[in-house]
């Protein structure tokens, strides 16, 4: 009783010169202070990087191999990659009364779903997009290999098939008319239209034939 015993003995801690020794001697806000910069970098990305998902003109989860896709469906929360058997995109959105994502539409190019149809120069590739109910919203020319002669009168031509429903002829002479003196290039291009949207119906909205 009355001992008193020193324990902070020279030998209880590591020497003075050992990393572990520098550690714990160094006060909390000098840690603070030398790792400032790297803290600081760290908050200024988290808060720029979330405010790049939510206020982006192309929020990342719209990130897709198919731009064009958010053209067809500007309310699209999202866009699949392109999913195959047959090749299509598939698009999404938030239903306002559920609020649960639901499938909007789909979009494929006409050289996926209908490749052995070609004229003269080759294959032309037309970017389609579908409501589920299988009505044509929107066509876009992705690549040819034609005269410009013809492409000029294609913006219009193709406007004839937008707002068609996948029970629609789609044929030159019954509901679209063709382009002037590119007789066999309007059938061709009307023909690969058809049996894509006919493809897509069938296969992908599962419609009966």
């Amino acid at each position: 009783f009355g001992l008193y015993v020193e324990l902070t003995s020279s030998n209880s801690f590591p020497r003075k010169d050992s990393p572990g020794a520098q550690i714990k001697n160094k006060p909390m806000i000098a840690i603070m202070k030398n790792y400032r910069l790297p803290i600081f970098l760290f908050i200024a990305i988290l808060f720029l990087g979330t405010a790049w998902v939510f206020f982006s003109p192309t929020p990342l989860w719209l990130t897709t191999d198919c731009p064009d896709c958010r053209a067809f469906f500007p309310k699209a929360t999202r866009i699949s990659a392109k999913t195959p058997d047959p090749p299509h995109y598939q698009i999404f959105s938030m239903n306002p009364l559920t609020k649960k994502e639901q499938l909007v539409g789909i979009a494929f190019h006409t050289t996926d779903l209908a490749p052995d149809i070609k004229i003269y120069k080759g294959p032309l590739d037309i970017l389609v997009g579908l409501d589920r109910e299988g009505t044509i919203v929107w066509l876009k020319l992705i690549s040819h290999s034609e005269t410009p002669s013809y492409v000029l009168a294609l913006d219009s031509f193709l406007a004839q098939f937008v707002h068609r429903s996948r029970q629609s002829r789609l044929q030159i002479g019954a509901d679209i008319d063709g382009m002037a003196s590119a007789t066999v290039t309007s059938a061709a291009i009307a023909r690969a239209i058809r049996e894509s949207v006919e493809t897509a119906s069938t296969r992908i909205l599962n419609f009966t034939p």
